[in-house]
């Protein structure tokens, strides 16, 4: 049997149990110990056991047991002549605890007013299992959810809604001491001690980013209109050179001639 106020015993185990008994009447015959099993609540019969032994009950392994509680005291009984004598052992089992926090990373390890869903399952019995879901806020620690030492825990998140301002998040992380990730992005692992698993669950988004306004590029000046080219003097076909010399001949011709006609006229 379970010791009330204990953890729940683990899923599926059979218990066994070893009875080994001697006969005081012929404590030298050797007495064939017998063994059978027993699920947590259920009982187990040994037939067969000599008149007047004196038999002792050991459970065989504790299976996570904290304590072993026999009753009678060291599981010792005799067994008179067609009597049944019934033997009780108690289990008790630890309680052990995890406990969840949400983080930020990235662009988004500022961001705040923002809640998270995840859920957690585990198994308490072959045909009991537990589903419990959680709202996470960055930062802030759950309180510690108690469960039976060897309890293995899933842990799924719910896709969050994206951000304002913010891109697709990122595949989720789940980390923490023992805690094993699977493709689909749930993670599992098992709360071995009362220690208790720290959980971390990890979500990260890049911001939008939007290309920053420049400055219009300014007009630049006008061109400046170039002066308009000089018109050619018209060609007459004759090369000027020559006649400037002539010319120049010719006054100088003139400037001989008068001064001689007026030499000739004083000397007349």
């Amino acid at each position: 049997m379970i010791a009330e106020g204990s953890a729940p015993a683990p899923v599926g185990v059979e218990y066994e149990f070893t009875v080994t008994c001697v006969d005081p009447l012929a404590p030298a015959v050797s007495v064939e110990p017998v063994t059978g099993t027993a699920a947590a609540g259920e009982s187990v019969v040994f037939d067969g056991l000599p008149a007047g032994a004196e038999c002792t009950v050991v459970e065989s392994g504790a299976h996570g047991a904290s304590e072993i509680v026999y009753s009678p005291e060291g599981g010792k009984v005799t067994i008179a002549a067609g009597q049944t004598v019934e033997v009780s052992v108690t289990n008790s089992f630890p309680w052990a605890s995890f406990t969840l926090v949400k983080e930020l990373a990235g662009d988004t390890a500022s961001l705040a007013g923002v809640t998270f869903e995840v859920s957690y399952t585990y198994q308490t019995s072959a045909d009991s299992i537990v589903t419990w879901i959680e709202v996470l806020t960055p930062g802030v620690v759950t309180e510690p959810v108690a469960v039976p030492a060897g309890t293995v825990v899933t842990v799924t998140e719910k896709a969050p809604a994206q951000a304002a301002g913010f891109q697709a998040w990122k595949p989720v992380v789940i980390s923490g001491t023992g805690v094993t990730q699977s493709a689909d992005g749930s993670a599992s692992f098992t709360v071995g001690s009362s220690a208790g698993v720290a959980v971390t669950v990890t979500n990260e988004a890049d911001a939008v980013v939007t290309p920053k306004p420049t400055d219009p590029p300014k007009p630049s000046d006008p061109p400046k209109p170039s002066d308009p080219p000089k018109k050619p003097l018209p060609n007459t076909g004759a090369d000027l050179v020559p006649f400037a010399a002539g010319g120049a001949l010719l006054l100088l011709a003139g400037a001989v001639l008068l001064v001689v006609r007026r030499r000739g006229e004083q000397e007349a």
